[in-house]
């Protein structure tokens, strides 16, 4: 891959999607802006430190996939590329290089390095122009706890989040945004049962937990969970007792 030339990728010219994720990949060649018809652009767990400019010219693509590529700096290029304004997902990306320009197609964006040092209410404020983002990806840092998060109800038009990385505690249900239907909590290790919190959100339909809990007990309580029709629970380690009450849940 690190030497493909121009008659390489000549063969693939009508190629749609292309994944090269875990192949070990150090940098792409300019040649690779000739898959005009790409839609999708998967670069996940790599060594690239840089985008090639010629993506510019790939008028087509919905999908660009660049998470885990640790020295990669996409602020500049993202700044150049105005094909990007028709992009649909953009997942993950760096918070602290992330340029907020020209992307307003955005429906699903992922950030990852998210830790206590960042004051992630200012970037909620700036992701309100993004008007029909409606899907948002919080992945933490390592080990830090992702800080409060009290100010993502500012986006209001969110239905779906996923958070990845450690919380000390999930915002109010006043703080989530009324839309929600489909939330993920991965490695969140709360101290706290959620389910308190997340009864009150009436419009849930789809609710995983994986590594989300530490404690020993959790409880459906009374009125919770209404729309709820899928429920994945796994790698709640200490858990013993998971009560459901009496008509919950009582549509699945």
């Amino acid at each position: 891959m690190d030497d493909a030339g121009p008659s390489y990728w000549e063969s693939f010219e009508l190629l749609k999607i292309l994944d090269l994720e875990d192949f070990g990949v150090k940098t792409l060649s300019e040649t690779i802006g000739t898959l005009s018809e790409l839609i999708y652009l998967g670069l996940r767990n790599n060594y690239i430190q840089e985008i090639p400019h010629s993506l510019r010219g790939l008028k087509r693509l919905e999908t660009l996939d660049i998470a885990l590529n640790f020295m990669l700096e996409v602020s500049d290029i993202i700044r150049k590329m105005a094909n990007l304004r028709k992009l649909e997902s953009l997942a993950y990306t760096s918070i602290y290089d992330w340029a907020y320009e020209m992307m307003a197609s955005l429906k699903k964006l992922g950030f990852e390095e998210v830790d206590e040092n960042l004051d992630v209410g200012k970037n909620f404020a700036k992701l309100k122009k993004y008007r029909v983002l409606d899907h948002l990806i919080l992945k933490g840092y390592r080990f830090r706890s992702v800080s409060c998060l009290d100010e993502i109800v500012a986006l209001h038009r969110l239905k779906a989040i996923k958070l990845d990385g450690r919380l000390s505690s999930l915002p109010s249900a006043d703080h989530f945004p009324p839309r929600i239907r489909y939330l993920s909590l991965v490695n969140t290790c709360l101290d706290e049962d959620p389910m308190p919190v997340l009864k009150k959100l009436p419009h849930l339909v789809r609710l995983k937990l994986r590594n989300a809990y530490i404690s020993r007990e959790m409880v459906i309580q009374h009125n919770g969970l209404r729309s709820l029709k899928v429920l994945r629970i796994g790698e709640l380690w200490n858990l013993r007792n998971l009560h459901v009450r009496e008509g919950e849940m009582s549509k699945h």
